[in-house]
């Protein structure tokens, strides 16, 4: 897919959902996939909307043994409180969503530090420096790190989204086309 974007796209950004949403209310971007938490603001429009849920991401390191030796699937998220965390930029869609979640159940994560983009988080994890709460779209299995799904749950959607008003050039369908497999 990245090479594919290369070659359709002149730019490609890993950005949080909230920078996005000011980038194409700009003018900056004509695409962007969002995770809003207040929902979509009135002067962009939805292509499609696709389910995403939170996922718990914990590095395989002996550091965590504790944890993934005694969970398989799933985990209370109340059996996190106080466990060493990386943190996604708190002002950012995935951190107000994740802040959200950790307040109505109570719980408090130890963070070690805060990071902007997704893919920067995850090599994070990789690394062993701590957990997170991540989008399961992101986080894909991994020989570094195990995935579960916190109870209770925490369900959401992603909105792929243009500004209203804004036609779509047919380098934007084929970009559409190739990443979502939309005909539009």
């Amino acid at each position: 897919m990245v090479n594919q974007m290369q070659i359709e796209m002149p730019v490609f950004f890993d950005v949080d959902s909230v920078e996005c949403t000011k980038m194409l209310q700009k003018g900056q971007l004509d695409i962007a996939s969002l995770s809003l938490p207040a929902g979509l603001p009135d002067d962009l429009e939805c292509i499609m909307t696709e389910p995403d849920s939170l996922v718990i991401v914990v590095p395989n390191t002996p550091e965590f043994d504790y944890i993934n030796l005694k969970y398989t699937d799933t985990i209370p998220i109340t059996a996190l409180n106080g466990v060493k965390a990386i943190q996604c930029r708190p002002e950012s869609g995935l951190g107000i969503m994740t802040s959200r979640y950790l307040a109505e159940n109570e719980v408090q994560f130890h963070y070690v530090c805060s990071i902007s983009v997704l893919s920067a988080i995850m090599l994070a994890i990789e690394s062993g420096a701590g957990i997170t709460l991540m989008h399961r779209t992101i986080a894909r299995e991994n020989a570094a790190y195990k995935v579960y799904t916190p109870e209770p749950a925490m369900y959401y959607v992603h909105y792929l989204c243009i500004r209203k008003g804004v036609e779509i050039t047919p380098k934007m369908r084929r970009v559409l086309k190739v990443l979502w497999g939309l005909e539009i």
